[in-house]
């Protein structure tokens, strides 16, 4: 086994994306970081699998998987910078009406995950997006 760290090398390149399901309409939030770190356990002494520096498209490390790797684990995603929702499948006035009900809530005390489950809402998955140029490093034993 070999140990890798995974890090973003700029700004506000780490997002944590819920995916909250009722029905068939979808809201995501995404809470935004400055920095994200991950370790990788490869099998072998190859850098992991379809982790690339250059990482054009960003990568979900949840849910990544290469020939090489044996783990992925969230090491730490520091300094929350931006907390925003995305709504699939939901009209303008059902999308204001969950936005005003999430900042009430808050308002009272209440979290969001909180609200969303009250009214129906199922947390379908959790996404660890890692955006940009990335730093691959080799740990050392």
């Amino acid at each position: 086994m070999t140990s890798w760290t995974v890090s973003t090398t700029e700004k506000k390149c780490c997002e944590e994306r819920e995916i909250w399901t009722r029905g068939d309409a979808t809201i995501i939030h995404i809470n935004g970081f400055r920095w994200g770190t991950f370790g990788v356990e490869t099998t072998d002494d190859n850098p992991p699998d379809g982790i690339t520096e250059r990482n054009a498209g960003g990568i979900d490390m949840y849910s990544h998987c290469g020939d090489n790797i044996d783990s992925i684990n969230l090491l730490s995603m520091d300094d929350g910078c931006s907390d925003d929702y995305e709504f699939i499948g939901v009209d303008e006035s059902a999308e204001q009406q969950i936005l005003d009900g999430i900042q009430e809530a808050d308002s009272n005390g209440v979290d969001y995950a909180e609200y969303l489950t009250e009214n129906g809402w199922w947390q379908e998955d959790t996404e660890a997006w890692l955006l940009g140029q990335l730093e691959i490093t080799r740990d050392t034993d």
